[in-house]
């Protein structure tokens, strides 16, 4: 195989119809085949004398820039057209495949070319052919379709260029094999002819596949003798028309548009029109049509009645006159009649009243306003005069007002009445009570009635046991029922026409239970199980609906005939309850109930006392009565001697008959002296400072070392005494100083970054000599190179201060310790920072 080839050959895929294909979009570079298209070889072993006819054996790429210089067989692309070049080893062939279902008759077109011609008239002399065949499906062998060969001429093109020899378009008719077929494969292939020496290419372009457009041509079958003007019209949307004419008639105007004017001979004789389409893919079909010419001459006198006649009767006629008439028979043939008519001229048309409207339910009245008032009105709803609205309906009505003159001639002038029709009233009872049939409950608030939507005014009234308390000119009002009886409802509807009409709606007012609360009133706050209980009389209920509002709660189910509730801290609380009797009127009660604040005791006096102590408790001020537990008595101080354990002791008090209590620990304990607390570092109070020994003197001694967290704890063993509670901590007195540290003191000596830090100062008085100066700087700086002399002078390396103590600048005199004087209870949370 070439280089140009690939093992097996593809079958492009089928294109619908209609279909054109230019390759001017075909970039000379392009390698692609366009949609539907492939290059085939059909042969190794070169070309014949006769077109090949077998099935393809490999495809063939489409080699790109290609122009009248390259010599290499295959398919090519010579920018804007695609070609075949033949070679002794090899025989291409360009395919396309089209789809032709439900179609017949398809036509081929396209522009066939020579691109490389290398006649020279001596060594090369080849004059070779290119033609196209077909097969249905895609196998088996191809049939060469003929009368539509092309050959190169004899005018040399070997040089770069890609201009087109010998262009000319190509057109055929597939045959009916190809009709209606999913795939009809088409290609374009070449034969060597007559000659030697190097062969041409051959090139395709402006590829278009259609069928004929159906033609047909309407117009009359039969036509007067010598009439001009007899259109026939072929189908639009044409390319292009061309008409024709045999027989006894002509075509006196133009024979290329959709249609002709036909002019027609002498009776008794035919012609025929025919016409060819052609559609805007190039496809064209003929048609004709035959027409028989008949001379047929119907009657035409003319009869007139009245005459003479009065103007208008029957004509238009102004003025005396002889008229004429052409009558047409059915075949389009025609004759001409006269008649002469005497016409008396009309009496002046009378002036008719205004154009006006009324109501449809207006009483019936007279017609006046038009002039000379000798005429008469007619018309809808008109009798004897007079204008009925219910006779003639609503709607727009035209009136006649008829004048008539000596010689019985009559004008006449309309007017419009229109009836507008009465607008429909009614009164519709929107929210009435369950069960109820339009029935208002006695004493009931909110019932409200609706009239029709969209007029231009209303106009409602009562009577009875009832009273309208909305506004009176809506859509709607709302009422209050009375006591018993019944009210009747009136209402007065107006539209935008100025129509009225009035309704009316009677309401009978049935009984509503009678409601009364009754339970306790006031309550004590957050007091519990307050019942309230409602009272109907006579009226057997259905259904209760309680609710509560305020500082209360109810604990209870709501739909009962009692409720319990939980009062609130303080304020009021309402209760409120609807009961609705079997008649499904409801009757409405509350109450509201006052919240007297609760009695909040709160004992003071000592949480914890040494065993054997006197404790004091009071209960506070301001309570009616005191009851104290464990024999406290009944005032507001209790005083309980020689206490030996822990106990709780508790209190009730009494305030405008509400009750609360209050309890308070007494812990005893056994009074030794222990001391407990953290020491933090100064610059993170989070962080505790461990291994730091905190000794306790004075009264007693003991010491304790801090944990990781800073914690200590150390215990005199005694219950009371002076002490002092002192840290200490002494381990390298260089741990974490650097020569950082000498600068920051320099720094500071010259004022230009300044220790403002309180403890940072403390630790820069390296000597304890309460200031910062050079000899800090000398010490540190020594100390740092190893002098032992220097290192003496750090007097310690941890120094602690209470945080109790509020520093001061300079920070010199701080404590050191913490001193207790006469204690006899243990002391906590004593913290010092270090």
């Amino acid at each position: 195989m070439g280089a140009a080839s690939v093992w097996g050959q593809t079958n492009p895929v089928a294109q619908s119809l209609p279909y054109t294909q230019s390759f001017a979009g075909l970039a000379h570079s392009g390698t692609t085949y366009p949609a539907g298209w492939q290059g085939w070889q059909l042969s190794t072993a070169g070309p014949l004398t006769n077109f090949r006819v077998t099935a393809p054996t490999a495809n063939l790429n489409l080699t790109a820039n290609s122009t009248a210089a390259t010599n290499s067989g295959g398919v090519h692309n010579y920018n804007g057209k695609i070609g075949l070049l033949q070679s002794g080893t090899n025989d291409p062939a360009i395919a396309l495949a089209i789809n032709t279902t439900g179609l017949s008759s398809v036509k081929v077109s396209y522009d066939i070319m020579t691109i490389r011609n290398p006649y020279d008239g001596s060594t090369n002399t080849r004059i070779s052919e290119a033609t196209l065949q077909y097969r249905v499906g895609t196998s088996g062998n191809f049939t060469t379709l003929s009368g539509i060969e092309y050959q190169n001429i004899t005018t040399t093109q070997t040089t770069a260029v890609t201009t087109p020899q010998n262009l000319q378009n190509k057109s055929i008719t597939l045959p009916s094999a190809c009709d209606n077929n999913a795939v009809v494969q088409l290609r374009w292939v070449a034969r060597d002819g007559t000659g030697s020496g190097a062969r041409p290419s051959f090139a395709i372009d402006n590829v278009a596949i259609c069928t004929p457009p159906p033609c047909s041509i309407s117009g009359a079958d039969y036509v007067c003798n010598n009439t001009p003007g007899n259109i026939y019209m072929a189908p639009a949307g044409m390319a292009s028309y061309s008409w024709g004419i045999s027989g006894n008639g002509s075509i006196p105007g133009s024979t290329t548009g959709q249609s002709v004017s036909v002019t027609s001979g002498n009776y008794l004789n035919s012609y025929t029109v025919a016409v060819t389409i052609t559609d805007a893919n190039g496809c064209a079909s003929s048609c004709s049509r035959l027409s028989d010419i008949f001379l047929f001459t119907p009657p035409a006198n003319i009869t007139v009645n009245p005459n003479p006649a009065c103007f208008g009767v029957t004509l238009n006629l102004s003025i005396p006159h002889t008229y004429g008439v052409t009558v047409t028979a059915d075949n389009g043939c025609s004759n001409t009649g006269t008649a002469s008519v005497n016409v008396n001229p009309l009496p002046a048309a009378p002036n008719c009243p205004t154009s006006s409207s009324t109501c449809l339910n207006t009483p019936a009245y007279a017609l006046t306003g038009g002039s000379p008032g000798s005429g008469v009105y007619s018309g809808p709803g008109v009798s004897a005069g007079m204008f009925n609205p219910a006779s003639a309906g609503p709607g727009a009505h035209t009136i006649t007002y008829t004048v008539t003159d000596g010689n019985s001639c009559t004008n006449t002038c309309t007017f419009t009445i229109t009836v507008h029709p009465t607008p429909a009233c009614s009164i519709t009872f929107a929210n009435p009570p369950p069960g109820g049939l339009d029935e208002a409950c006695a004493n009931s608030t909110g019932n409200v009635y609706s009239a029709p939507a969209g007029m231009n005014s209303y106009n409602w009234s009562i009577s009875g046991s009832g009273t309208i308390t909305s506004a009176t000119t809506g859509s709607s009002v709302t009422v209050t029922a009375g006591n018993s009886g019944s009210y009747n409802l009136y209402l007065t509807v107006t539209d935008d026409n100025g129509c009225s009409s009035a309704c009316s709606d009677e309401t009978p007012i049935k009984p509503s239970p009678t409601c009364s609360l009754s339970g306790p009133d006031p309550v004590c706050a957050n007091s519990t199980g307050n019942v309230y209980s409602v009272s109907n009389g006579s009226f057997t209920i259905s259904s209760y609906s309680w609710s509560i509002s305020g500082d209360g709660v109810i604990t209870s189910a709501t739909n009962g005939s009692s409720i319990t509730v939980t009062a609130g801290a303080s304020g009021a609380y309402t209760v409120n309850v609807t009961s609705v009797g079997f008649n499904a009127c409801p009757s409405n009660c509350s109450q509201m109930v006052t919240i007297n604040s609760a009695s909040t005791p709160a004992i003071t006096g000592p949480a914890s006392v040494c065993s054997g102590s006197n404790v004091i408790l009071d209960a506070g001020a301001g309570y009616s009565s005191y009851a104290w537990s464990n024999g406290g008595g009944s005032g507001q101080t209790a005083t309980f001697n020689n206490v030996t354990s822990t106990t709780t002791y508790s209190v009730t008090v009494t305030n405008s008959g509400c009750t609360g209590t209050d309890t308070h620990e007494v812990v005893v304990q056994s009074c030794i002296a222990d001391f407990s607390g953290k020491i933090i570092f100064s610059n993170n109070n989070s962080l505790g400072v461990n291994n730091a020994t905190v000794s306790l003197s004075g009264s007693a001694t003991d010491s304790d070392v801090s944990d990781i967290n800073g914690d200590f704890f150390v215990s005199s063993g005694i219950p009371s005494g002076s002490f002092t509670l002192k840290p200490t901590k002494t381990i390298n007195k260089l741990n974490g100083v650097t020569v950082a540290d000498v600068t920051a003191i320099q720094q500071h000596i010259s004022n230009s970054v300044p220790i403002n830090d309180l403890y940072k100062l403390v630790a820069a008085d390296v000597n304890k000599t309460n200031s910062i100066n050079s000899l800090d700087v000398t010490v540190v700086n020594q100390s740092l190179l190893g002098n032992p002399a220097a290192l003496a002078q750090f007097k310690t390396s941890w120094r602690f201060v209470p945080t109790s103590h509020t520093m001061t600048n300079p920070p010199w005199g701080f404590p050191e310790q913490r001193n207790y004087t006469n204690i006899n209870t243990s002391k906590s949370t004593r913290i010092f920072t270090a």
